[in-house]
């Protein structure tokens, strides 16, 4: 921050130079270097936060712990995991003062929440007055993202088919050719809910949803589908308009899931999912257990599909079919 602080600048004006004078107005998001300076102050405040978890009273959150995982950061988006007891809630706060009084970056109060799970009632109370922050509730949204304890709802799920909706209605005043449409609704439309599609497994009422805005976008609200919605989600070459099924999509994309965890790739999630989920258990060979997670169990449901298709850990060759 010394080499911003301390610069000074000077202008032309009419030919003449100005007196020195140095820059008030900070840092600004949009300013070509404030990434590059955002980034370099959080990962200060990851190294604190990591540093904190050797202090007196802290201990890790139980499924954290084999990881050492203490925080998730991205951007100004941040995520702190710990036991839920005031002590190790009171070493993360103190680690945030004090990046706070370094930095001059702090928390904000009015969006940040701390989440709860199995705490007595009177750590409860104890921990929102050492935060400062609201008790949150699922789902609450995580970039873009809604984050759920539970099996994701419909309702959960509505805005994915708000936002194509949006972009639908925009465009209605627009005097747009079928070829145009066409184009859009592949383009734009079926690219909006593939960002959640290869994240997670999005109930089929809400990708139906989404191919019936797309379909009266198509064909016109008052107007009946000339062709079946499978037909032209068909490859040209077989007489369709290459759409993308969202069914199917959703179930190809979460197949790169499965591949990372395969390969035991050099991933945090992936980390964690075998560290939890499989505990040294392949994941061609693990089944699904009472405690595990919705999202957790739908994930092997697809690679039951998709298994015939393996053998010895490498995808055959022609086995597309099995996908689609």
């Amino acid at each position: 921050m010394v080499c911003i602080s301390t610069v000074t600048f000077r202008i032309v004006i009419n030919g003449q130079h100005s007196h020195n004078f140095r820059s008030q107005g900070g840092i600004r998001q949009g300013d070509p270097i404030s990434p590059l300076l955002f980034v370099i102050a959080m990962e200060g405040l990851s190294r604190r936060l990591m540093a904190a978890t050797a202090e007196q009273g802290f201990r890790f959150h139980p499924l954290c712990r084999n990881l050492k995982l203490v925080n998730l950061i991205f951007a100004d988006d941040l995520m702190a995991f710990c036991k839920g007891h005031p002590k190790s809630v009171g070493v993360i706060m103190g680690a945030l003062k004090e990046f706070a009084c370094n930095s001059g970056l702090q928390e904000n109060q009015d969006k940040s929440q701390v989440f709860l799970a199995g705490v007595k009632e009177p750590h409860k109370r104890q921990i929102v007055d050492c935060t400062g922050f609201q008790e949150g509730v699922f789902p609450f949204r995580y970039l873009g993202f809604p984050i759920s304890s539970k099996k994701w709802s419909i309702a959960t799920c509505k805005v994915l088919i708000d936002k194509v909706s949006a972009c639908v209605n925009s465009w209605k005043t627009r005097n747009l050719s079928y070829q145009a449409r066409c184009v859009l609704i592949n383009s734009v439309l079926l690219t909006l809910h593939s960002y959640w599609a290869s994240v997670f497994i999005i109930p089929k009422a809400v990708l139906k949803g989404v191919e019936q805005v797309c379909r009266k976008f198509l064909w016109g609200d008052k107007q009946a589908g000339n062709v079946g919605w499978e037909q032209v989600c068909k490859e040209k070459s077989f007489g369709g308009l290459g759409f993308k099924n969202s069914v199917l999509w959703n179930q190809a994309a979460l197949g790169k899931q499965l591949w990372h965890i395969a390969d035991k790739e050099d991933i945090l999630w992936v980390k964690w999912v075998n560290q939890i989920y499989l505990r040294n258990e392949s994941i061609w060979e693990a089944q699904p257990r009472q405690d595990q997670g919705w999202h957790y169990k739908q994930l092997l449901k697809v690679r039951d599909r998709l298994a015939p298709g393996v053998v010895n850990g490498r995808w055959l060759s022609g086995s597309i079919h099995v996908i689609g």
